[in-house]
């Protein structure tokens, strides 16, 4: 009898313990969810970092901060800083790399720029572009003209781009302080995100809204739109990303994942991923098509912006702590 209960009491245990231990790793990989250190580090600006671009063969990436400076970062070589040099006296608050990655576009608190990414020379220069700070400016597929946008005026610009000069062309009436905007990639249609709750669709050559997108809960801060104009994403201070059919402006769906406002998105080069990035210091991978993210990062303070290296290999972020990490993102990303 007592050697049936020392088996029987050896059982429970078993199970105890074995229960005890799994709940133990699950809590473990619970904790480590997020808990991976950044594979580099990029320390040297000296205020908040706005902006984020790599250079379309991926051999470079550039950063832009508060503190009026761009920095280049060399990525084959650990991303050590190649140079520096300060684009202007004020803040840099919108960075765009042409898709030939012979220019660059500067938006700042006070003027509009493009800059050559060789001689790195500014070849044109306009004040007052807006009425106040540019937002956020982005090249055509072809590189021939620039949307930029503006907090406070209410109004999105079109530029051409001639030999790297700006040239005005068009005005777009916004009804909000407007925080993001890009072109679809055929240059047909202007998509735009404001302090409204909405996302905008604009005829480029009429200058006339074709679609609206209304589902958020607050102000709208970033979007993307993918290569096959399919859909576009949106992320929003109320903490969410929403996917639209960009044909009807139906939405497709709604994913949950930061426990604060989204500040920024990135589309990795084959339409199947999503970075997103939060005042809740997180960077969060998605799967296109899945509501779940697949990976979260964790930074030290507010992120601003994020941008999937061209190789699809690593995550840049950045934002309040004046540092950028770089994220390996291979473990999480399906082999091809």
């Amino acid at each position: 009898m007592k050697n049936f209960l020392s088996i029987k009491m050896s059982k429970h245990y078993f199970l105890f313990f074995f229960l005890l231990g799994t709940l133990f790793f699950l809590s473990i990989d619970n904790r480590s969810f997020g808990q991976v250190a950044p594979q580099f580090m990029l320390p040297g600006h000296e205020e908040s970092i706005n902006c984020l671009a790599y250079s379309p063969d991926g051999k470079q990436l550039f950063s832009g901060s508060k503190d009026g400076k761009i920095k280049i970062w060399d990525v084959a070589n650990s991303y050590k800083e190649i140079k520096t040099f300060s684009a202007s006296h004020d803040a840099i608050s919108g960075l765009s790399i042409s898709h030939d990655g012979t220019m660059m576009a500067i938006g700042t608190y006070k003027k509009l720029m493009i800059l050559n990414t060789t001689s790195f020379k500014i070849n044109s220069s306009i004040k007052k572009a807006h009425a106040t700070f540019v937002k956020s400016v982005h090249f055509s597929s072809d590189d021939k003209y620039l949307v930029s946008s503006s907090w406070k005026e209410n109004a999105l610009m079109l530029w051409s781009v001639d030999k790297a000069r700006l040239k005005k062309v068009r005005k777009f009436e916004e009804s909000n302080w407007t925080d993001d905007v890009d072109f679809t990639s055929d240059n047909k249609y202007i998509i735009s995100v404001n302090h409204s709750k909405t996302a905008k669709q604009w005829d480029v050559q009429t200058g006339n809204i074709v679609r609206t997108f209304a589902g958020h809960n607050d102000w709208i801060y970033a979007l993307k739109i993918t290569r096959d104009q399919k859909m576009l994403i949106t992320g929003s201070i109320d903490n969410t990303l929403r996917l639209w059919d960009l044909k009807s402006g139906k939405l497709m769906n709604t994913l949950e994942g930061h426990l604060a406002g989204v500040t920024g998105l990135s589309l990795s080069i084959d339409n199947r991923y999503i970075a997103s990035c939060g005042l809740d210091s997180t960077v969060l991978i998605w799967e296109l098509g899945k509501i779940e993210p697949i990976a979260r990062f964790e930074a030290g303070s507010a992120i601003l912006a994020v941008e999937f290296s061209p190789d699809r290999m690593s995550i840049a972020s950045a934002g309040a702590d004046r540092t950028i990490s770089i994220w390996d993102i291979r473990p999480y990303l399906k082999k091809d």
